[in-house]
């Protein structure tokens, strides 16, 4: 949902000529039915890439300077330039530039979700169990369960908006940014204590108190996900929803508007 969500505010961004490259890339790909449906299928199962959904941080780690995936050796950073470039290289097919488009307007989403931008031990909170209301872990809260019980099911009308909400200041702000941006903006959240993701401890962010990291065969700490936690929760996920559209729309037309325009983000 969420990706859906942040592919269509994108898609309101679009200039004239962005929209038609996005329109005919998205034609060119046989499991392509709109360019937010093309948005979700980095998430089919048997994907490949599945190492670039995420940028793995140290427990001690006190932020993110750089485009660097180390010590792995691709990640988000890698994948969203890898994509971006390849999405306006007009020497490729138009069946693989719509692969690509379809990439980076996942990666785009996944960098705004803070859970993306995370520990390794527990995959991002995938293996944090919650209670409550939702399903599955408390990752998949984050992806799915605070979008739809605050804002529905219908990602076109919530994109609609969201996008409406959007003002000219706060656009020109969240175009002027970077990769390192986003995810800094990600990791904030990540390690606040009212997501009750990790626990401070000494400047680091530990998986629970008295237990630095989760570790094979251990239990999984259990977090209470409640309405009182997804309506706290919810101006957060809108803002990282309308931040994500509003970059991607400015990438894309940088990449597939006019020659000459192109490499300006």
């Amino acid at each position: 949902m969420g990706h859906r969500v942040v592919c269509e505010i994108a898609f309101l961004e679009l200039t004239d000529e962005a929209r038609a490259t996005v329109e005919r890339l998205v034609e060119a790909h046989d499991d392509f039915d709109s360019f937010a449906d093309a948005c979700t299928w980095a998430d089919a199962p048997g994907r490949a890439r599945k190492d670039e959904h995420y940028i793995n941080v140290l427990r001690d780690s006190d932020g993110i300077r750089t485009e660097s995936c180390d010590p792995a050796e691709k990640c988000l950073f890698s994948a969203i330039r890898k994509d971006s470039g390849d999405v306006s290289n007009e020497s490729h097919s138009a069946p693989e530039r719509a692969v690509a488009l379809a990439y980076l307007g996942h990666w785009i989403g996944d960098i705004h979700q803070p859970l993306h931008v995370a520990f390794q031990d527990d995959k991002g909170g995938n293996d944090v169990r919650q209670s409550g209301s939702c399903l599955g872990s408390l990752h998949l809260v984050w992806d799915l369960c605070i979008i739809e019980e605050g804002l529905g099911s219908d990602a076109r009308s919530i994109a609609r908006a969201l996008h409406a909400s959007v003002t000219d200041s706060e656009r020109a702000a969240w175009r002027d940014s970077t990769a390192v941006d986003w995810a800094t903006e990600s990791y904030a959240v990540t390690t606040r204590e009212t997501v009750s993701y990790c626990v401070a401890d000494s400047g680091e962010c530990w998986y629970e108190v008295d237990n630095e990291r989760l570790d094979p065969g251990e239990v999984e700490k259990t977090v209470v996900v409640d309405a009182p936690y997804l309506e706290l929760q919810l101006p957060t996920v809108r803002e990282r929803l309308r931040k994500a559209g509003i970059r991607l729309g400015a990438l894309l037309n940088a990449r597939l508007g006019p020659a000459e325009d192109r490499g300006r983000d």
